[in-house]
């Protein structure tokens, strides 16, 4: 493997969806809208089984009512873009 697939793959491991497993309350909906079938239920908890097949779409998270699934932030995100300082009028 290059270091440039390693990279690619860290960032896509890195861009998984977050369990928040206290807030879960196994209700499976993650699970049962996932369009790649990559979640699975392990012990009612929702698991990526399928990390590779992940497409980031959200869809996981937007559906669960407890917000026990969150999206990370893609690199950069959060970054104020930047600015020409201010100019006072003359």
């Amino acid at each position: 493997m290059s270091e440039n697939e390693t990279i690619d793959l860290e960032e896509r491991l890195r861009l998984l969806p977050i369990l928040r497993a206290h807030r879960c309350i196994t209700c499976g909906w993650c699970v049962l809208v996932c369009p790649t079938d990559c979640l699975a239920q392990s012990n009612g908890l929702p698991e990526i089984v399928r990390p590779a097949d992940c497409t980031f779409c959200a869809v996981c998270a937007v559906v669960c009512p407890t917000q026990a699934l969150e999206m990370p932030e893609p690199s950069g995100a959060g970054e104020q873009p930047s600015r020409p300082p201010a100019t006072s009028p003359s």
